[in-house]
């Protein structure tokens, strides 16, 4: 095993925010479309296009995994700071808390910190959305951040084998993730009983 731990993953990707490049390996939502919880809790209304299902599956997953984080961060004094073990300990020790979670869970349903973690959820929620409403979208253009073209090593640029520095877009992965967020579409739309394309 290379010393690269992300180009030894192959099949699977990383749910990443609107910040990352969508690209080999990060899978971002897409930009200037409803994202947030929020935004879809307060409007009331269900996804018109294969775009805006995407967005919300991507942020239903990824509150999904930060609120599991977060639990096992208030939980395990082990997971709150940065480690120096090696990744094959580190994998043992997230599989050991979330046996240790689950166990727990069965055994006390009403658990204290799913309560803090979720209220904190919230209170980022609604600081993530007041930044969101300030933020001017321009500014992405003007930095690269959209675009599709893409470079030679599939748009990671490493500057060594062990830290990616910067990640480009590439039409591949864009494809790849049109393709996808599509075929939700389609399988939303035959689940609600939509018929049309």
């Amino acid at each position: 095993m290379s010393n690269n731990l992300l180009s030894n993953i192959t099949g699977k990707y990383f749910l990443v925010d609107a910040g990352y490049a969508n690209s080999s390996g990060f899978l971002a939502p897409y930009r200037g479309v409803r994202y947030h919880l929020s935004e879809w809790s307060a409007s009331g209304s269900k996804p018109q296009n294969f775009k805006e299902l995407f967005n919300l599956r991507h942020s239903i997953a990824r509150n999904v995994i930060e609120r599991t984080f977060g639990l096992f961060k208030k939980r395990w004094t082990i997971l709150r700071d940065a480690s120096f073990f090696d990744v094959k300990t580190h994998v043992m020790i997230i599989n050991a808390c979330a046996i240790l979670h689950n166990l727990i869970r069965v055994e006390q349903p009403n658990d204290p910190y799913l309560d803090e973690v979720d209220a904190e959820m919230r209170r980022v929620q609604h600081e993530v959305d007041d930044e969101d409403e300030m933020e001017d979208e321009d500014e992405d253009e003007e930095n690269g951040m959209e675009d599709d073209g893409p470079n030679n090593d599939g748009g990671v640029n490493a500057v060594n084998e062990n830290r990616i520095r910067t990640v480009q877009p590439t039409s591949k992965w864009t494809q790849f993730r049109n393709a996808l967020a599509r075929a939700m579409f389609i399988d939303y739309q035959i689940r609600q009983g939509h018929h049309g394309s």
